[in-house]
């Protein structure tokens, strides 16, 4: 996979190997399908979320990628196992990689959150008793991949995660109003001398539709 040489600096530049990550968020599940906030309630892939995890695998076999990282909540496991059967990979598990907690929001629709906290929408910022802050999810989501960065410096890793925790790192790490990832969509960003940058593959991200190889 090819990269850019497009810069969003996250940190001051200073001595390290380059590192090449690419972000995928996990397969859907039923609630995906319903648009409901999930956060940290525990559902399992659809099988239409399989089928999108087998996708983003067949997009990235052949890629060299030496590591998968992913949330150790259920749809982000097992997309991170189909990934890792593909690429012949064991599956690490970080916590870290989580999605938001959303707390009372979990379960909900968006029109049964406007009826259950009004005034709630369209103001996303607005932190309800029980949810995880916005600028506590940026904080984690910047130190996660920061101390992914450091711990596999100089390699190809493949991290499954979240929307709502992918879009915070987008905005903490590389100042990009980039939206929600689909579910199976893959971002590649990279690390290098200090500073978060994107990569091609950046600009779409959407792997459905692509040619098995």
């Amino acid at each position: 996979m090819s990269t850019c040489a497009e810069l969003n600096p996250s940190a001051p530049t200073g001595s390290g190997k380059r590192t090449d990550f690419c972000l995928v968020r996990h397969g859907c599940t039923a609630w995906n399908l319903e648009k409901r906030y999930q956060g940290h309630h525990d559902l399992p892939l659809t099988e239409k979320g399989r089928e999108q995890a087998e996708a983003v695998a067949a997009f990235l076999h052949g890629g060299r990628w030496e590591a998968v990282v992913a949330s150790d909540l259920l749809r982000a496991k097992e997309t991170a196992e189909i990934i890792g059967r593909r690429l012949q990979l064991p599956v690490l598990l970080h916590s870290g990689l989580r999605e938001r907690g959303f707390g009372p929001l979990e379960g909900l629709t968006a029109e049964e959150i406007r009826e259950a906290f009004p005034g709630w929408f369209p103001k996303k910022d607005l932190n309800l008793p029980g949810m995880e802050p916005l600028h506590e999810l940026a904080e984690r989501a910047k130190t996660t991949l920061n101390t992914l960065a450091a711990i596999f410096s100089g390699h190809r890793v493949v991290v499954v995660s979240h929307g709502a925790f992918l879009r915070a790192f987008f905005a903490a790490c590389l100042r990009w109003d980039r939206p929600v990832p689909g579910n199976g969509d893959a971002v590649e960003v990279i690390w290098e001398e200090g500073v978060w940058k994107r990569g091609c593959l950046g600009g779409s991200g959407s792997v459905e539709g692509k040619k098995p190889d």
